[in-house]
């Protein structure tokens, strides 16, 4: 038996507020809170959807009739590069849904199979009722996120936050504006999702300031960001990130999301969207990436900007500035 969804787990895993979830499984909002409460259970059509839209397997008991291929050595680092690869091709497109992917995978390592006789990914694939199912797809899916999850607290942190050090402990403190709550809960969420731990969030005494802190042991080290003052701070990006389009795409969200605008004048239809910090080493590094991923970029003193409308809204929608 296929164990029960943790819807609110899930929204919040996804960063969904609790309108869009709502709309995208048919229901009413009240009825989705009653569902994240356990006062109403979800109907088989419902939870269907939902695992669909999670890219949650629900996986049969195995029988004899079952299709299994074994490859003792498995190419995950191999995998998640195909991965990447598919959704950047396949993004937007309507009818490619996470039965697509399953499918698509699945032809992808036997056709090279067929070719080489080795798989390229090693998966192990079940018989599921709507085709091959991989194994491995939501463990390393979920992999994928932490470290995506990663790397966008890292940008948030050389963004807006200090890491301070202490005789037995480290503190994190990222600080962000009372009337911009947004930001706040998506620091918050970051913290708890990289630390498994809730970070204790306040407002500071007659300011708008609001702080979002966790204490823990080597944050600087898990984080490889140097306590102290980060003014002069000539930052290195990590193979990890720099070798992987979807973390470099997370952790310029980190940044944008801490020190990022979005400016539109409408009698002058100027669109700006730009990232804004006194520090050189990083500005030049932002302005690198911004360009590694295709978008024209200007540098200023204190800020990376792109100018044209079109690429305006497609860095926007790239690396979900403000879709909180």
């Amino acid at each position: 038996m296929a164990p029960k969804l943790n819807v609110k787990e899930l929204r919040l895993a996804h960063s969904m507020t609790q309108e869009y979830l709502a709309s995208k499984l048919g229901l009413s909002r009240p009825t989705l809170i009653k569902i994240e409460k356990g006062e109403r259970m979800l109907k088989k059509s419902e939870e269907n959807r939902a695992r669909e839209l999670f890219g949650v397997v629900e996986e049969h008991t195995p029988t004899k009739s079952d299709m299994r291929i074994n490859v003792p050595q498995k190419k995950l680092g191999k995998f998640k590069q195909v991965l990447l690869y598919m959704l950047e091709k396949t993004a937007g497109k309507p009818n490619v849904g996470m039965t697509a992917l399953y499918k698509l995978l699945y032809f992808i390592d036997f056709d090279y199979y067929e070719k080489y006789d080795e798989q390229l990914m090693g998966l192990t694939y079940i018989k599921n009722h709507y085709g091959p199912t991989p194994r491995e797809f939501v463990k390393v899916v979920e992999e994928m996120k932490k470290d995506g999850d990663l790397a966008e607290l890292i940008g948030a942190v050389l963004g807006d936050g200090h890491i301070y050090k202490h005789p037995r402990c480290d503190s994190l403190r990222i600080t962000g504006d009372a009337k911009k709550m947004g930001f706040v809960n998506y620091a918050t969420h970051l913290v708890e999702v990289v630390f498994s731990k809730k970070p204790t969030v306040s407002k500071v005494k007659r300011s708008n300031a609001m702080t979002v802190t966790i204490y823990e042991k080597d944050i600087s080290k898990r984080l490889g960001i140097p306590h102290g003052s980060r003014a002069n701070l000539d930052y290195i990006l990590p193979k990890w990130i720099s070798r992987s389009r979807s973390n470099i795409i997370h952790f310029l969200r980190g940044l944008y999301e801490a020190e990022g605008s979005l400016c539109y004048h409408p009698p002058t239809s100027t669109h700006k969207l730009f990232f804004a910090n006194k520090n050189q080493y990083l500005l030049k590094l932002v302005a690198t990436l911004v360009e590694d991923l295709g978008f024209k970029q200007n540098t200023y003193i204190n800020k990376v900007q792109v100018s044209r409308k079109v690429e305006v809204q497609e860095l926007k929608n790239l690396i979900q500035f403000r879709s909180y």
